[in-house]
């Protein structure tokens, strides 16, 4: 983990008994010793930063640096949620306990594993000059390693969990997570690359049981409108929090095909220490029109059959999408209502922006007769601008 923390901030509705379980996952990278290949051909493995000098080519090699990725896996960390409805300024005792306690047992198996593993052999604190008699084949190489004694290259991994929270007035808990590295790097580990606390990939799972549910933040930026959705599952600290059964794409619908759920609620996020987001391709909806720039460049010659059958479209749009989306529209329970953020003007809005569409209607039909008027002017600068977008294309 670099840099050295991730933080979540969650809403909380909270239930008697209920229950929050957070799983740390990430990975972890240490130091191994070297195949034989490996040293024989350290050329192909080294940076261009750490190649030898050419006066170097007489003395021993060094045991090339070489490490190994391992998962780590913190136990779940279970938090009752009544010792959160407590509104601590710092982190309970008891979540400090269970937390300290899962997070050595994940660095203590992650040891054990690379200690175990038939893949490689962990990296000894030792000499690393290989000599001459080591390399005279692959079992001379291996008695070698196997002889070395020493410390095992195991960085000292320490981290630390701290949660806080605060009832908002709605009456929900406002959750901060931070997650920690706090261990040190020694110059001499940092200096010759032996061993590397950081902590990489680090993901946070939530999940809360027993009745409690996740409630997303508004998105205050984004204009408050009846077609926008404004939720935020969380706000995070070198990385993005989501909803993984948050479904982009129901029954076939991505978002501005659908109205926005109503009320959404969750029982679990998960962070990402890589933001991604989905964008959708913009496509033109399929109604009849084919808007084509060659056809555009002659209007005579199918131009203006083009331009009159997408105002028509437009027209019927106005007069049935508009009316079959209100329905749907209807059919929530916070539709016209001033509550979960809304303003209770929903329909006050609605119209007002089918009015906005209805202008734009005119609008295009008053430019196509503009074309019609004025055929040798603005009628061959709009044929001569499709042309050279059709070239361009």
């Amino acid at each position: 983990m670099n840099p050295n923390a991730i933080g979540a901030s969650v809403r909380l509705a909270t239930a008697d008994g209920g229950l929050l379980s957070l799983k740390i996952s990430g990975a972890v990278w240490v130091r191994v010793n070297p195949t034989y290949d490996e040293l024989e051909n350290s050329d192909e493995f080294v940076s261009l930063g750490e190649e030898r000098d050419s006066s170097e080519d007489d003395e021993n090699p060094d045991l090339i640096e070489v490490f190994e990725r391992l998962d780590l896996d913190v136990p779940p960390i279970d938090i009752p949620l009544s010792a959160l409805e407590s509104e601590p300024d710092e982190t309970p005792e008891i979540v400090q306990t269970r937390a300290n306690a899962a997070l050595e047992e994940a660095f203590s198996s992650v040891r054990t594993t690379a200690k175990e593993s038939n893949d490689f052999s962990v990296f000894t604190m030792s000499e690393t000059d290989v000599p001459d008699s080591a390399l005279t084949d692959e079992e001379s190489y291996t008695e070698f390693i196997e002889n070395q004694n020493g410390e095992l290259a195991f960085p000292e991994w320490d981290a630390s969990l701290d949660i806080t929270a605060e009832t908002t007035r709605d009456g929900v808990l406002d959750v901060d997570i931070e997650f920690t590295n706090t261990a040190d790097i020694t110059a001499e580990d940092n200096l010759r690359t032996l061993r590397d606390p950081t902590l990489f990939e680090v993901t946070l799972d939530l999940e809360v049981s027993d009745g409690g549910e996740f409630v997303p933040y508004t998105f205050d930026p984004l204009p408050e409108d009846f077609r926008y959705n404004r939720d935020l599952w969380g706000h995070g600290r070198n990385c993005t929090i989501i909803a993984p059964d948050d479904k982009r794409v129901r029954n076939g619908r991505p978002p501005g095909r659908r109205t926005p759920e109503e009320t959404p609620r969750t029982t679990q996020l998960r962070t990402e220490y890589i933001p991604q987001h989905q964008q959708f391709k913009y496509k033109s909806a399929d109604r009849g029109p084919d808007p084509r720039f060659d056809t555009l460049t002659d209007l005579e010659a199918g131009g203006f059959e083009l331009l009159e059958s997408i105002a028509d479209a437009m027209q019927e749009y106005k007069d049935t999408r508009y009316a079959e989306a209100l329905e749907e529209y209807r059919d929530r329970d916070d539709w016209n209502q001033g509550r979960h953020d809304r303003s209770g003007r929903d329909e006050e809005e609605f119209e007002a922006d089918k009015a906005r569409f209805a202008r734009e209607i005119r609008r295009f039909e008053r430019g196509i007769e503009c074309l019609r008027t004025h055929p040798d002017s603005i009628g061959l600068a709009f044929e001569q601008m499709n042309e050279t977008m059709n070239r361009m294309r």
